[in-house]
């Protein structure tokens, strides 16, 4: 059914276009209305009535105010992850520009800036809440590593995997079936020679880690694929499936294909 929003037609000002972020309240929802982050401030907003109204929300904690008092986002949202358990009222959200991890645990109303034993300020690349096994567990990876921690417990996360050399991750994403208790876990890196011939420099090679091991003992080993991507995604629920995409920038029909991945 149609729902009361602010439109903004696509433009050069429209730099960034953010993510609407899901709770285990299907009524709550949470949002970052930016414009332009450089000229205009970014407010969080929260709705309690599946987006029919929005109230204003402090997500990161700090002073800044927009033009009309509400308060603003010292660093923007890149990607908000709810959980899927009915009431759990738990949700992540990882920022643009280095800003780390905030976590609520009321569905969006109050937040936490998580304090993490390794360096958050590079760039975030992926997130995933694994609420299947118990305790949950958190996967974060950055451009320089993927680290693993129990909810809860983020000063004993650790790095479970980091690329060679100069290598770095540009997108990273986990899943887990409860049928089997499979947990997979993809990545793309920018190796950009796996889209030779092409002028784009957002490519890199898939990697793949899937195992049935219990994570808190298993040897994090990723296999490089052949397959080339920009970004990689999956379901949180299916750990058989995942799904690839290219870039704007490559040529052909290549930058707007999916390609889907079965293990």
């Amino acid at each position: 059914y149609p729902v009361n929003h602010d439109e903004q037609t696509f433009s050069s000002f429209l730099s960034l276009s953010g993510p609407v972020g899901f709770t285990s309240d299907q009524n709550i929802l949470v949002f970052a209305s930016c414009k332009n982050p450089i000229f205009y401030k970014c407010v969080g907003r929260r709705s309690t009535d599946a987006g029919l109204t929005w109230s204003p929300i402090n997500i990161t904690g700090g002073n800044l105010t927009d033009n009309k008092g509400n308060p603003a986002l010292d660093y923007v949202p890149k990607q908000w992850v709810g959980s899927l358990l009915h009431n759990s009222d738990v949700i992540f959200v990882s920022t643009h520009g280095g800003g780390g991890i905030y976590r609520s645990d009321d569905n969006g109303l109050n937040w936490d800036n998580l304090s993490l034993p390794f360096d958050d300020k590079s760039t975030a690349v992926g997130l995933f809440f694994d609420q299947s096994v118990s305790p949950s567990r958190v996967y974060f990876a950055t451009s320089h590593g993927i680290f693993m921690w129990k909810d809860g417990e983020e000063d004993s996360a650790r790095k479970i995997w980091s690329p060679s050399g100069e290598t770095l991750i540009q997108s990273f994403t986990g899943s887990r079936s409860s049928d089997s208790g499979r947990l997979t876990l993809s990545l793309v890196d920018n190796d950009i020679t796996a889209c030779e011939g092409q002028s784009s420099t957002n490519c890199g090679y898939i990697y793949i880690h899937s195992t049935i091991t219990d994570a808190g003992t298993t040897d994090f080993s990723f296999s490089k694929t052949s397959q080339r991507a920009f970004r990689v995604v999956s379901s949180p629920t299916d750990a058989t499936m995942f799904y690839a995409t290219g870039d704007r920038s490559w040529s052909g029909a290549g930058g707007t294909a999916v390609w889907v991945g079965k293990w």
